[in-house]
């Protein structure tokens, strides 16, 4: 048997749950075996030994539980815990005891993302070269001692009836430390750091141990890194090693009360304590649509990005951020610019294919001089013409599909994507393929089409190849954009650039995913943001609201794939509104006003409402004797014909049900889908947190460690009056001067003229009056003031760089606004004013923006910065 002892305190009625880890495209429900206590903090269990059947390891992670089976939350599992089958004994007569630490997610979680493996790279040249060499050595030393310890044979890490296994994580050692056990007992070197135990590597952040029993009766350790440069010692008091308390545990429970002494025994340590590495660099936001090179077909696509890269790397930055490129086609308008507004949160868009890269094709003379008009009139655009420009990229396409698609659809690099996309993937296409039949993407009005039948899919996914139908032409266009994206995020990790995704908090109501998940959705309700900042009104963004309680059902199935499916392509992503995670502000289908809706999940009032008029409130959608406080109700005529009691009542109401009721119940909801989503993969998060801030937000966003967005203008708490100080900006934070959703430095400076003198005066500590228009040398200071943070991450939209410059070509700052979040019909159509390489070539201009970052310590140059060391 397996015995499994965890230390970890739980409320009434809660218990704790061992899940094994399923694999990635998993979907059936977790396997849950529940742990047992007498005091509700030490819990124990045991597994049967056939559960590691033709298993090499058994990866698992713990979970609360209701009494009903319910997940209320679950640690921290990106790196889950681990038992190697050589705990386990080959003749099935010891038993095996594993004693475990909850993890919370550790401060130091981005060292487990791809930010300091991909923005390493950033080294000169040779000495990169010979990081790479060290690198493989190591990964075949870590393979060897990881076929070692899971191999039940293996020696020296098997574990015998009188050793214990040590298993510890360990994310911060360079290249050349090995991790080390130091103690007072003469096995671990008697404090001597020459004698010291030396552990083995299983993968990237794992060390592994044998040591004899009697060790585990109580001694005194510490971890130490030991190199040829010197010894790193852990951090704080010395370790206390002893298993003694927890098997005296486990015998004393009804489980077993003869646990024999022949056992097998596995100790899971804290995580090493070594000091951690806290990188601070900059980097670029610009919408792919944005883009403009000499050979771009009017639109930016991912071959340009090519380009943008070797800029970014060219200036010491490591951060490339770009809005979502998922599909938007409903109806091929201009309306289908709202990059938010996804039709599929798995399918590219067919823009952003690089047509550069297709194969030559056979075209007429008169194909060829149309398409290059084409190319030269809508490339010389001063904004993109979205309708234009997918039209005749379209026509190229199909034209690509027609000669291509026989020799594509035959290779084995084509079969095997298929197999792995084809879950979302058919059903994309067979969507499209309606969509263009019936001349609309509401599918509601298609023909004995409403929904996508999966008894249907064999029909689809059968590929023909004498006779190609409709919807292969979208299998064609995804597989040109996935092996695109993907060569370019290959290149962007040999240039030590990190790509930066973003995950849209809904989709379109037409969307394909609705289609074939209509149980995910609720479609009589629209998401949308309260008054804020952005909108006086409120916003009502269109999309359905998430059926959370469905997604729960087999573990949010959807959103793990769709992370792990943008996995392929970035190394962090930001949170669109993190905030709905917690709540949606949620509007009926039936109203277009954003100041109509209420929270959900919410607590709402009940009648009567202290003998309050009802036009102050709005009506549950589900209860009818329920109400919600209007967002508005200040503004509304109803409450200014109130007596002052009156007022002081709805006042009371309307801060308790905005501020504070609604702050437990919240914290629980976020808790139990947002950690499921952050352990899908190794990605960075970065959260969009501004609007109507609760206070569970940045508690939940700091258990999390998930980035929160800091910019001066926005500061979050009447703490910070009229301005936030960047250089008080949390550690763990994506500082950006301006966002997609706000004016840029320069049309920002001009829309207020007093707001922008106060900060000139206060801010930027400038005398006299600040000029009408935003110059190079102001831009400077304030981006000064943003890579000089202590964020993270600091990301300039390409706006404001091109800000600092005085002898590029500007657009007005008008037209240098990528969106209006005010108006809700809003043309997503800004380029850059300049073509990426006139940009490249540009001397003082990158040699500045160097200057700037390098200043900052933003560069990776210094110590502790990019190199772990």
């Amino acid at each position: 048997m397996i015995h499994i002892h965890i230390a970890y305190r739980t409320e009434k009625d809660q218990h704790l749950c061992l899940i094994p880890c399923q694999s990635d495209d998993s979907r059936h429900p977790v396997s849950l075996y529940e742990l047992h206590s007498e005091d509700g903090e030490q819990w124990w269990g045991t597994l049967p030994t056939d559960i590691m059947k033709g298993m090499e390891q058994l990866s698992f992670h713990f979970a609360v539980a209701d009494i009903n089976g319910n997940i209320m939350r679950e640690e921290w599992h990106t790196v889950p815990h681990l038992l190697p089958a050589s705990c386990l004994s080959c003749d099935g007569k010891k038993s095996t005891v594993v004693c475990c630490h909850w993890q919370d997610t550790p401060e130091d979680a981005y060292l487990y993302t791809p930010l300091l493996h991909v923005a390493g790279r950033g080294e000169r040249r040779e000495e990169r070269g010979v990081r790479k060499v060290k690198c493989i050595e190591q990964e075949q030393e870590n393979a060897k001692a990881h076929s070692a310890i899971l191999s039940p044979h293996s020696s020296p890490l098997s574990p015998h009836s009188n050793q214990v296994c040590l298993i510890v994580r360990a994310p911060h050692l360079n290249d050349d430390e090995q991790l080390c056990l130091s103690g007072a007992d003469s096995m671990l070197g008697a404090w001597d750091t020459e004698k010291a135990l030396a552990m083995q590597q299983l993968d990237e952040c794992r060390w592994a141990a044998m040591v004899d029993a009697h060790i585990l009766c109580g001694t005194e350790a510490k971890l130490i890194a030991r190199s040829s440069h010197g010894v790193r010692w852990e951090e704080g008091e010395n370790r206390w090693l002893s298993m003694k308390e927890q098997e005296e545990l486990i015998v004393s429970t009804n489980i077993r009360k003869d646990l024999p002494e022949n056992k097998i025994s596995l100790l899971e340590l804290s995580d090493a304590r070594l000091p951690s590495v806290r990188p601070r660099i900059a980097g670029t936001l610009v919408p792919v649509f944005s883009l403009r090179s000499e050979g771009s077909f009017g639109v930016g696509d991912f071959g340009d990005l090519y380009s943008m890269i070797d800029l970014v790397a060219q200036t010491h930055q490591h951060v490339l951020q770009l809005l979502p490129v998922n599909d938007t086609t409903t109806d091929g308008t201009w309306h289908d610019s709202y990059p938010y507004s996804a039709v599929s949160v798995f399918a590219l868009h067919p823009m952003y294919i690089d047509l550069r890269q297709l194969p030559k094709l056979t075209l007429t003379k008169k194909q060829q001089q149309y398409f290059s008009r084409q190319q030269k009139a809508l490339n010389s655009l001063v904004q993109v013409d979205y309708e234009q420009v997918n039209a005749v990229k379209h026509e190229y396409l199909h034209i690509a599909f027609v000669q291509q698609w026989d020799k594509v659809c035959r290779t084995k690099a084509f079969r095997q994507w298929f197999r792995e996309a084809e879950e979302w993937l058919v059903p994309y296409a067979v969507w499209c393929m309606h969509r263009d039949t019936f001349g609309t993407a509401q599918f509601d009005q298609w023909p004995q089409q409403g929904a996508w039948q999966e008894r249907q899919r064999r029909q689809w996914r059968t590929i023909h190849h004498t006779s190609p139908a409709d919807h292969y032409f979208y299998y064609y266009l995804q597989w040109l954009l996935h092996t695109q994206l993907t060569a370019v995020h290959e290149h962007a990790s040999a240039s030590g650039v990190l790509l930066k995704g973003d995950i849209g908090i809904g989709v379109s109501p037409h969307a394909c995913d609705v289609w074939q998940h209509p149980e995910l959705f609720h479609r009589d309700r629209q998401a949308g943001a309260p008054p804020d900042y952005f909108s006086r009104t409120g916003q009502n963004w269109g999309f359905p609201t998430y059926n959370w309680a469905a997604m729960a059902a087999d573990n949010y199935h959807w959103w793990q794939q769709r992370l792990r499916h943008m996995a392929h392509y970035f190394d962090a992503f930001r949170i669109d509104h993190i905030l709905g995670f917690f709540r949606i502000w949620s509007i009926p289908a039936s109203s277009g006003d954003g100041r109509l809706g209420s929270f959900q999940p919410s607590l709402p009032l009940y009648a009567p409402l202290e003998g309050l008029p009802v036009e102050l409130f709005v009506a549950d959608s589900e209860c009818p004797q329920a109400w919600h406080p209007r967002i508005d109700g200040h503004q509304l005529t109803a409450y200014h014909a109130l007596d002052e009691h009156q007022k002081n009542t709805f006042n009371r109401l309307y801060d308790d049900y905005f501020h504070h009721r609604h702050n437990q119940l919240w914290y629980h909801e976020v808790m139990k889908k947002l950690p499921v989503l952050l352990n899908a993969t190794r990605m960075l998060p970065c959260g969009e947190d501004l609007g109507m801030v609760h206070d569970s937000v940045p508690l939940v966003m700091q258990q999390l460690k998930v980035l929160s967005l800091e910019l001066e203008t926005m500061p979050k708490g009447a703490c910070h009056g009229e301005f936030a100080y960047a250089a008080h900006f949390p550690y763990l934070s994506v500082c950006m001067p301006s966002t997609h959703d706000v004016s840029p430095l320069r049309l920002w400076w001009e829309e207020d003229r007093d707001r922008s003198q106060r900060y000139y005066n206060y801010m930027l500590h400038r005398d006299g009056a600040a000029p009408d228009s935003l110059t190079p040398d102001i831009a400077d200071d304030i981006l000064r003031h943003y890579l000089h943070s202590p964020s993270m991450l600091c990301i300039i939209p390409i706006q404001d760089w091109l800000a600092t410059i005085s002898d590029i070509h500007h657009l007005s700052p008008e037209m240098e606004r990528v969106n209006d979040p005010a108006n809700s019909r809003h043309y997503w159509r800004y380029r850059m004013s300049v073509t990426l390489e006139e940009l490249k070539a540009h001397a003082t201009w990158t040699a500045h923006l160097y200057q700037l970052i390098a200043e900052s310590g933003r560069d990776g140059q210094e110590n502790g910065q990019i190199d772990k060391r």
